[in-house]
């Protein structure tokens, strides 16, 4: 067996504590742990703890006689069946706190900067962390009055569609700017290909700290060997360490001691823009208290500008863009001629 998951109108029996989902064919070939996520809403850790604890299991039958367990990055099987233990419980626990209430409903559109019947795009704050099929946030102050509170907001995102709206890339919370949801498992399934085969293109923005360094040309292309994320930071590795970084960079505009920066990167390694401003370009982006210089600024200045990429349904170009933020925009506005 390939790993099967639930879905959300399928066929149930139940055989003493076992509840069986039968997979429709719409679902062949998703993981597992992703479908279980975004439809019960429910954080890896509980499902990886399910899956630890014997209670998930797949059988070609429904019965636990031939069942097997599985593992979370199992891939579902039309036709097969899958348990998942009280499900029920969990999702009526996490919807107290996952439902949008209206004033985060109201928050979480005022970021789509398009829409159709297969996609959404949002245009996320800096300070928004993306994880797996959930955005999470500390609503501050200035958005909703809830300081300290913590919400998962995909519900406000559904409209006039059934199912919540997934995530199929991931942004760091200190960067701002355009994030993709698909609103079908088809669209969900194209777009992920579109991210493994490197098929986007994706242009950053970003202010840095002018280079002293004499050396460091106004283009080029940076490709470094990155570590993994050890003790909450990246590094530089020597060659044949690490995974390839590789970013297409360009000088926009520049003044007496900062520059505006292009950015496009080939990969997607783990605060890569980041690590290779400051190290292999020694320009630390403003803001950036992880890899950077202190300085006065409260936000990363560093901005997905946009991302273009061939429509699920149409396979016409699309290009989709995100605003600067305002503290970026007066940032630019105040060093630079050069207006986005």
């Amino acid at each position: 067996l390939r790993g099967r998951t639930l879905i959300k109108n399928v066929k149930r029996t139940t055989h003493r504590r076992y509840t069986w989902h039968q997979i429709d064919h719409t679902y062949d070939g998703v993981r597992v742990d992703r479908y279980l996520r975004n439809q019960f809403g429910v954080p890896q850790s509980y499902i990886q703890r399910s899956i630890r604890k014997n209670k998930v299991w797949v059988s070609d039958t429904g019965s636990p006689k031939d069942s097997v367990k599985i593992k979370s990055d199992g891939r579902l099987q039309a036709g097969t069946f899958l348990y998942f233990q009280t499900p029920e419980k969990v999702v009526e626990k996490k919807r107290k706190v996952n439902k949008a209430s209206n004033d985060q409903m109201t928050a979480i559109r005022s970021w789509v900067v398009y829409q159709d019947d297969h996609i959404i795009a949002l245009n996320k704050p800096a300070g928004i962390a993306v994880q797996g099929t959930i955005i999470t946030i500390v609503i501050l102050a200035y958005y909703l009055g809830e300081e300290g509170s913590i919400a998962s907001l995909l519900s406000g995102l559904k409209y006039n569609h059934q199912e919540m709206p997934m995530i199929v890339h991931r942004l760091d919370k200190a960067t701002s700017g355009v994030v993709i949801l698909a609103r079908d498992i088809v669209t969900t399934r194209y777009l992920n290909q579109l991210w493994r085969d490197n098929l986007l293109e994706k242009e950053y923005w970003a202010v840095v700290h002018k280079s002293k360094h004499p050396t460091i040309s106004l283009s080029g292309v940076v490709k470094d060997q990155l570590s993994p994320k050890y003790d909450k930071k990246v590094r530089v590795l020597s060659p044949g360490e690490g995974k390839v970084a590789v970013t297409h960079y360009s000088v926009c505009d520049q003044s007496l001691n900062k520059q505006l920066l292009v950015l496009r990167p080939e990969t997607g390694r783990t605060h890569q823009l980041r690590v290779q401003c400051s190290t292999s370009l020694n320009s630390p982006i403003l803001g950036d208290k992880k890899y950077g210089r202190s300085d006065q600024y409260n936000t990363l200045h560093l901005h997905a500008r946009s991302i273009t990429f061939q429509h699920p349904s149409t396979r016409n170009n699309i290009t989709i863009k995100a605003a600067i933020p305002s503290e970026m925009d007066q940032t630019i506005t105040r060093y630079f001629k050069e207006k986005l």
